[in-house]
């Protein structure tokens, strides 16, 4: 066990005094507290205040797709596509008999 933390440690040592080492774990770090940043930084979550009619200073970005439900365009456009379709019937032979 004291042969195992001698062996560690001289590893750890090493690090710091081989340059090219040392260099690449310093890109590591740098690399990983860098995406960490990116992808911490929340530039979605802001809120808008805005009123009928209120022009926006810059571009809104949402994070889910926003659906306004009309719902005369919508009876309107399913009465439309129900006179489109061709009528089905079954044929029942147990009414004719």
């Amino acid at each position: 066990m004291k042969y195992n933390r001698h062996i560690l440690r001289n590893n750890f040592i090493r690090i710091f005094y081989d340059g090219k080492i040392r260099l690449y774990y310093i890109f590591i770090l740098l690399l990983i507290l860098l995406s960490t940043a990116i992808l911490s930084y929340k530039v979605t979550d802001k809120t808008y205040y805005y009123h009928v009619g209120d022009i926006a200073q810059t571009d809104i970005r949402v994070q889910n797709d926003i659906y306004y439900i009309k719902d005369n365009e919508t009876a309107t456009q399913r009465d439309v596509a129900i006179q489109g379709e061709k009528l089905v019937f079954d044929k029942d032979l147990t009414i004719l008999g």
